[in-house]
């Protein structure tokens, strides 16, 4: 019942904030399909052909996570578990709901059940990392402007708390320091699940070459989804300088992963709104820039259905079998 109520709250504070956005006489819906329409068309399959490139290119750093746990699945089946969870993240209130339900498919097809449902986790949080990595950077060039001096600022403190709880969190001897006992049954196997979870993350401190690997990777992914946004905005006619693109998009994506609305809506377009609007004053072709983004990751994720119905479980090991 809680967790209805929360899905409900979530769906009356996106559709809140949708309302203020197209409550400004520029921003109406009648104005939003005009744009959509007289977009570019070779622009839109250009940032179309990235959005499927990202899409490949995600799992290939998925299944290098997986080598770093000695779980070996094929191309294949990490680009169908990956589109599993892309169809879910369509149709689930938080925009990482779809990785709960890849997490849960891809630990059928191992016994590291625990150490392959981590890596889905790490695989969101090195993209993370790589999107405030870029944003960091991009911040420096921008920082010396006024008008968006606050928002380069706040990713760059962000990224370096992050980095901070990054080395603490890699180091074992300050670990320790949050280390606590339990005497209850029940929460000793609730620390002990969190232990594995812990050596799941700090065993990539030992191969520094696959995370470096698959850092370069989200990077590659990061700049390609930043590009993507680009192309959309030049299909438009929206002209802006591409640097406020790689300083916006990464504090975009952040605020919108902030599981306070139903898949992200809402949240995301009152961000473009905001940031683009900064620059342009375009309020409407920004937040109708937010849309087509929404529309082409919703439209392919939709495919992911036909895997999800497609989708064979692994046969089980003579262990589980009765």
């Amino acid at each position: 019942m809680k967790k209805k109520l929360f899905w409900i709250l979530k769906l009356c504070i996106s559709l809140g904030i949708l309302w203020y956005v197209f409550s400004r006489p520029d921003i109406s819906l009648h104005k939003i399909v005009e744009h959509i329409k007289s977009i570019e068309l070779s622009r839109l399959l250009i940032a179309i052909g990235l959005y499927i490139v990202i899409v490949f290119i995600a799992c290939l750093r998925w299944q290098e996570l997986l080598k770093g746990q000695d779980i070996y699945l094929p191309f294949f089946k990490t680009l169908e578990l990956n589109f599993i969870g892309l169809f879910f993240n369509t149709f689930m209130p938080s925009l990482t709901g779809g990785d709960v339900v890849k997490a849960y498919y891809v630990s059928k097809h191992t016994e590291q059940r625990l150490e392959a449902a981590t890596t889905v986790l790490i695989d969101r949080i090195v993209g993370m990392f790589a999107l405030l990595t870029i944003g960091a950077v991009a911040s420096l060039y921008a920082i010396s402007e006024p008008q968006i001096r606050k928002p380069a600022i706040s990713i760059v403190v962000f990224f370096l708390i992050i980095i901070i709880l990054c080395i603490v969190f890699f180091n074992k001897r300050l670990m320790k320091f949050f280390s606590f006992d339990v005497k209850k049954e029940r929460w000793q196997k609730v620390v002990v699940s969190l232990k594995r979870v812990y050596s799941a993350f700090y065993i990539y401190r030992s191969k520094k070459v696959l995370l470096a690997k698959v850092f370069l990777m989200s990077i590659v992914i990061q700049i390609m989804s930043i590009l993507m946004n680009y192309q959309i905005a030049l299909g438009l006619g929206l002209d802006v300088s591409m640097k406020y693109f790689f300083l916006f998009i990464p504090i975009i994506a952040v605020i919108s992963a902030i599981p306070i609305t139903f898949a992200g809506w809402g949240l995301g377009e009152s961000m473009y709104k905001y940031f683009f609007g900064l620059i342009t004053g375009a309020c409407g072709l920004a937040v109708t820039m937010s849309i087509i983004v929404r529309l082409i990751t919703l439209i392919l994720n939709l495919f992911g259905g036909i895997f999800y119905i497609l989708h064979k479980p692994p046969k089980p090991s003579q262990d589980e079998q009765p």
